[in-house]
């Protein structure tokens, strides 16, 4: 197996934590690679448009970056996407986005990490490996009846697609009562 790159850390997953991991890294001056499987921050692309966060800005920054917003009031995902690249920018972070990790092989003194790059296979070698995939890296499905049928989705478009329609939500607590306020006041018949 021929070895493409070596790093000291391999970062898996480019949503906050490990864009902060990386800023971490790059100060205390630890080569790392920081391997995101779509683009930095794709969790927040699934957002419908104009989401805001919960969180206050100051809540939401990283690396004790600020994440500047005029009224000073919870930003939105696409908001956050920005922040996020500007801060990959700046501290012109070593991101090899698209670039999925498909396996990590331990050996003695090292990993090696196997990734489908978008010209074939990759391998590298590293000492340490950081899993920052993070909690929306994916639905939590409940493998109940019915969650595979081709109506059912488990990302959240924008509450359009359901005016005059029947609807059911389950779990996503704070985004789940969101999703529903939104879908009712946008015309949905029933909102369970």
């Amino acid at each position: 197996m021929e070895i493409y790159d070596q790093c000291e850390v391999a970062i898996i997953g480019g949503g906050p934590i490990g864009v902060e991991m990386a800023i971490t890294l790059k100060r205390l001056g630890v080569d790392y690679i920081l391997f995101e499987a779509a683009q930095v921050g794709d969790a927040f692309m699934k957002w419908p448009p104009q989401t805001h966060f919960f969180s206050t800005p100051e809540h939401v920054a990283l690396a004790g970056i600020p994440v500047h917003n005029l009224d000073q009031r919870s930003i939105t995902g696409e908001q956050y996407l920005a922040y996020l690249r500007t801060l990959v920018e700046a501290f012109d972070l070593n991101l090899h986005n698209y670039e999925p990790v498909e396996m990590i092989r331990p050996y003695p003194d090292q990993f090696h990490v196997q990734t489908r790059h978008r010209t074939g296979p990759r391998t590298y070698a590293c000492r340490y490996v950081v899993m920052a995939t993070g909690g929306m890296a994916g639905p939590r499905l409940l493998n109940i009846p019915g969650e595979d049928l081709p109506h059912v989705t488990h990302y959240f478009p924008g509450p359009h697609p359901y005016f005059r329609t029947r609807l059911l939500i389950v779990g996503g607590r704070n985004s789940a009562v969101e999703a529903a306020l939104r879908c009712w006041r946008a015309g949905a018949s029933n909102v369970a």
